[in-house]
């Protein structure tokens, strides 16, 4: 699980493009967000802890921006974008990821 939150991070962080999508969905599903950007997880245990609470947060916005995304396809997104948000999407969408992400969460605060 937090591999994938660190590949997401990397994802928006790589380019500009993709984190501009990610604004877009933030703000037309959870337009009172203050938070616009996924953090990285970096490797001290505060920033981790920081970055897991940000993600769970922003998570129905970044299936929403993977999904935006894939339904775009080539006309809009290269093929690596392409390839990289769907096996994201997958992954993000996982019953295994969302318990791991909520539990890891809860038991971080």
């Amino acid at each position: 699980m937090m591999g994938v939150v660190g590949r997401m991070y990397q994802f928006f962080d790589a380019h500009p493009r993709r984190q501009r999508a990610l604004e877009e969905a933030i703000m037309t599903t959870q337009p009172d967000s203050a938070v616009l950007e996924v953090k990285d997880r970096c490797t001290r245990w505060v920033q981790r802890i920081d970055a897991l609470q940000v993600f769970t947060y922003l998570h129905p916005s970044t299936v929403a921006c993977m999904e935006r995304i894939c339904d775009d396809g080539a006309r809009l997104w290269s093929t690596d974008s392409l390839t990289d948000a769907r096996g994201l999407q997958l992954a993000i969408t996982t019953t295994d990821f969302i318990s791991a992400l909520v539990i890891t969460n809860s038991r971080l605060k």
